[in-house]
């Protein structure tokens, strides 16, 4: 990226063992007897790409699938627990399907669960498919 620019790439901090280990030529060291949920940013970090290598992100808290991000789109699922941080609450819990665009609204204030119901039926059939794993 363009020293000055930001990126609207999906990153999370799981990206950042395989990437380095990509960085470094160690790919082959990396443990084969578990799935890492990180991926190689390698591309993205160097510039060579915009995108990144993830379009989406699945959201855990305490073992508890909290949201699917897919693109701009968030899906907050319904029935959630609280979610705390540090013995403090962050979300009392939803017991409502939230979807929000984060490149529009990225404080997550306006819901478009209501006008969008194609993306909200995708996003939770990830949600659904992930559970299930």
């Amino acid at each position: 990226i363009p020293s000055g620019q930001t990126s609207k790439a999906i990153v999370s901090s799981l990206d950042v063992l395989p990437t380095f280990a990509g960085l470094a030529g160690a790919r082959k060291h990396l443990p084969e007897n578990r799935k890492l949920d990180g991926v190689n940013q390698s591309d993205l970090w160097l510039g060579k790409s915009k995108k990144g290598a993830r379009n989406g992100f699945l959201y855990y808290n305490d073992g508890e699938l909290q949201a699917v991000r897919e693109g701009p789109w968030k899906l907050r699922l319904p029935g959630l627990k609280k979610m705390r941080h540090y013995y403090k609450t962050l979300d009392k819990g939803s017991q409502q399907t939230e979807l929000y665009h984060l490149e529009k609204d990225p404080g997550e204030t306006n819901d478009l669960a209501e006008h969008e119901p194609e993306t909200v039926a995708r996003l939770m059939k990830i949600a659904n498919e992930a559970k299930a794993r």
